[in-house]
């Protein structure tokens, strides 16, 4: 009998991840916040795993996140959202999350 391949909680090890790289007050999550206001809550990240994980080989496996940035405003959620991206691609991976890139992304 093969070996079952046992996946591991992509979105929690990303929001562990993010909320590490993330200065206060804004907070990260899976879900946004019972009762978040966009006029008087903090900014918030959600990540959310958006696709099947996908084995990539024996011992790797794909998975595609999406961070969604909530804020007061656009602008300031547009820019989360970038700053959320550039400090999780220039992660240089660890014993689990062995790289993170750009899937989808805005070409500036």
């Amino acid at each position: 009998m093969k070996d079952q391949l046992v996946l591991p909680d992509v979105e929690q090890l990303v929001q562990v991840l993010l909320d590490s790289l993330t200065p206060g007050p804004a907070t990260v999550g899976l879900a946004v916040p019972d009762g978040w206001q966009a006029k008087t809550s903090p900014l918030h990240l959600l990540v959310a795993l958006d696709g099947t994980i996908v084995p990539a080989h024996r011992l790797t496996c794909r998975a595609l996140i999406r961070v969604t940035a909530f804020a007061h405003s656009t602008t300031v959620a547009k820019a989360a959202a970038r700053q959320a991206e550039a400090r999780l691609t220039a992660h240089r991976g660890d014993g689990v999350l062995l790289s993170i890139r750009t899937a989808v992304g805005m070409g500036v």
